[in-house]
């Protein structure tokens, strides 16, 4: 009855995979199935039922041909209680050529259609209810005439900093929590909207010396690094630093001191390229900062980072970077969660030091590279006792011919220890480039907010399954 429109189905899938799946107490398959009824398929609207003959190739099943099959291999029970969402075209009104049309819409599945941006999931907080300090502060800051529309809520927007980057970077967290964030001692008694007001207040005052200290760099953000991304996470560590360091509430804190020892800095986007990204890098480059602030402020020393040791290679010194980090990668305890940009089978290779000390690993990656090698490995680990689930998430912008990584993160977790790698995680990297790793203790809240946020949402992350931007590479995919 039932012929499929999409590659060979691939058993391992259907055996192992999908109906061990099945099998757990949990399982979901939210997305349709997707297929065409041809020949012999009627619908019955005085009984309101389609009928579908025992024929072959009455269905082409386009798209769901693995979680379809799957069941094959499932329990009796679960045949008869498990329903599947379907969508259906007619395959004679209009006609479709299977050979064209329906690898069309294959292919509109799998390569076109995008998850919901961070950036509209975090403003439509409000639609649903939700409400998240840190999503206020930013809209609010947003609209204020230091950032002159340089926040972008969308891709393609115009703007160097992105809403979501700006709300989720973990320094704001640090400052803001209502209940534990750091302005929060200032403001202790201050109830939800008072405290945030003061957290507005006392921000800008920070941004406002920001840009009278820099304000051509901080005017161009297309030539300076200082109002973009980059920056935003750097200056927001070195604000977390100056307050804890002061022990004052920002209006009492004479910010200009510290930010005229940056004098001198490189922030010109040319000099800074492909360096210092993403949050491992704005740890490094507030680290860099501080020392510059010290020549002036020789007292200027923030405790209680959490940083337990960190390690600067050179280009050269692979060997080096592979032994400290196989040395940390031995002390991760528990289920370990982390962002790789990119990986390859070395990457696979580096996590063979995870056996023995924890059982599972849940990555989210930008870009892999010799994809069925790293299945392979993947395969060989969990013989070993270590299950590795990897989810490929890309982003593609309108006219984009080729979706882009859409994780710019470079580290690992377990409960115990936070290592974040300030390079790709694969043997070209770590001994092509200067690079900085730190191991953080994972309880400090200041350094914990990606891991806790990673692990709560892991399931529903890749659940949705809505969109082929998040596609799971190991164990195969069930959304497709």
């Amino acid at each position: 009855m039932v012929r499929s429109g999409a590659p060979l189905l691939n058993r391992k899938r259907l055996r192992s995979e999908i109906a061990r799946y099945l099998d757990t107490a949990d399982a979901l398959l939210p997305t349709n199935l997707v297929c065409v009824f041809e020949d012999g398929v009627a619908y019955d609207s005085k009984r309101r039922i389609l009928k579908i003959p025992s024929e072959y190739g009455s269905v082409w099943i386009i798209d769901g041909q693995h979680r379809l099959y799957g069941f094959c291999h499932t329990k009796e029970e679960i045949l008869s209680s498990f329903e599947l969402i379907c969508t259906g075209f007619d395959g004679k009104n209009p006609p479709m050529d299977e050979k064209s049309k329906q690898g069309e819409v294959f292919v509109d599945i799998n390569q076109t259609a995008k998850r919901i941006p961070a950036s509209l999931m975090l403003d439509l907080y409000d639609m649903i209810g939700r409400r998240d300090i840190r999503v206020e502060i930013v809209k609010t800051l947003s609209s204020n005439r230091l950032f002159e529309s340089n926040v972008r809520f969308t891709t393609g927007e115009k703007g160097e900093i992105d809403f979501a980057s700006f709300v989720q970077t973990p320094p704001m967290h640090d400052l803001v929590d209502f209940k534990a964030g750091i302005l929060k001692r200032y403001y202790a008694n201050l109830e939800y909207d008072p405290f945030k007001r003061r957290c507005i207040k006392g921000i800008l005052l920070f941004f406002d010396a920001v840009r009278n200290s820099f304000r051509k760099q901080w005017t161009n953000p297309r030539r300076y690094d200082l109002a973009t991304n980059k920056g935003i996470r750097t200056l927001l560590r070195l604000l977390v630093d100056i307050v804890t360091y002061e022990n004052k509430a920002p209006e009492k804190i004479d910010f200009s001191k510290y930010l005229k020892a940056l004098r001198g800095v490189e922030l010109r986007t040319s000099e800074l390229k492909g360096t210092y990204a993403g949050e491992g890098g704005a740890d490094q480059l507030s680290d860099e900062w501080e020392k510059h602030i010290r020549q002036k402020v020789p007292g200027f020393i923030v405790k209680g980072r959490g940083v337990v040791e960190q390690q600067l290679f050179y280009p050269g010194q692979r060997k080096e970077a592979e032994q400290f980090i196989g040395k940390w990668l031995k002390e991760l305890q528990g289920e370990v969660y982390g962002e790789l940009a990119y990986v390859d089978p070395t990457t696979f290779q580096y996590l063979k030091s995870l056996v023995g000390g924890c059982t599972l690993v849940r990555i989210r990656v930008g870009e892999i590279k010799e994809e069925d090698k790293c299945v392979e490995l993947a395969d060989s680990l969990e013989k070993k006792g270590l299950k590795i689930e990897v989810k490929l998430v890309q982003q593609q912008a309108p006219g984009q011919q080729v979706p882009s990584s859409a994780i710019h993160e470079r580290w690992l977790a377990g409960n115990n220890y936070e290592i974040d790698f300030g390079a790709d995680l694969k043997s070209s990297a770590l001994g092509g480039k200067k690079h900085s790793v730190q191991i953080f203790e994972n309880q400090a809240f200041a350094r914990s907010e990606r891991y806790a946020e990673l692990s709560r949402s892991w399931r529903q992350y890749g659940a949705k399954g809505k969109a082929t931007t998040i596609r799971t590479i190991y164990p195969s995919d069930l959304g497709t």
